[in-house]
């Protein structure tokens, strides 16, 4: 009778442990599947947000494209960046997701305008190449050696607009072409920027003479 006993006693005990076990590893799942939900949604979202941004990077080139067979003048180019400038000054970075997308009016006669902190030298919006922003650019060099960005920077500052010359791949295209670009200060509170937007294949003296200034 007392092995009977014990063995019950054993067996229960044993039981008892196992169910024990089996409920910690239980909460253990429990504890663990918000997570898993959690980083699967996270993973999600960032999937989405990525073919967002190649969505409307597609639609920022197939526009530029499709407008390319108007020939962007100086004149237009400097009217679209007062225009640009005008709305910076009055929305702040809230006017960015303005300047992408087959909507924009800032995507025009096959080019673009881009914005950058004219103090950090940051890209903050480039429609054609959106991985450039977030990315400090004062060092940036174009096919000829040239520190396009930093010279920018000293245009805006020092004459509040102006043009520089340099080189850069046109959209869509990897090899390099020459380019003007008309740059302007813009500020917001106590934010500065700088918008740019060129026309490639002419140099500051067609620009020039296309202004008719000497």
């Amino acid at each position: 009778m007392r092995k009977i006993a014990l063995f019950t006693t054993i067996l229960f005990l044993g039981f008892l442990i196992l169910s024990t076990a089996v409920r910690a590893q239980d909460k253990t799942k429990e504890a663990q599947k918000p997570k898993t939900e959690e980083k699967s949604k996270s993973e999600e979202k960032g999937k989405t947000d990525d073919t967002s941004i190649e969505k409307i990077t597609q639609e920022s080139i197939d526009k530029c494209k499709a407008t390319e067979s108007t020939k962007p003048t100086p004149k237009m180019i400097m009217e679209k960046i007062d225009t640009a400038c005008k709305l910076i000054e009055k929305e702040g970075e809230a006017s960015f997701p303005k300047f992408k997308g087959k909507d924009s009016e800032f995507i025009f006669a096959g080019t673009y305008i881009w914005i950058h902190d004219a103090k950090e030298s940051k890209m903050l919006i480039h429609p054609i190449k959106p991985k450039m922003e977030g990315t400090i650019i004062s060092n940036m060099r174009d096919s000829k050696g040239k520190l396009f960005f930093t010279e920018m920077n000293k245009v805006a500052k020092e004459k509040g607009s102006g043009w520089v010359e340099y080189t850069w791949p046109k959209p869509g295209e990897k090899d390099f072409s020459n380019k003007v670009s008309y740059v302007k200060l813009a500020k917001y509170g106590d934010k500065e920027y700088i918008a740019g937007c060129g026309v490639y294949d002419m140099t500051v003296a067609d620009i020039n003479k296309a202004l008719g200034e000497k």
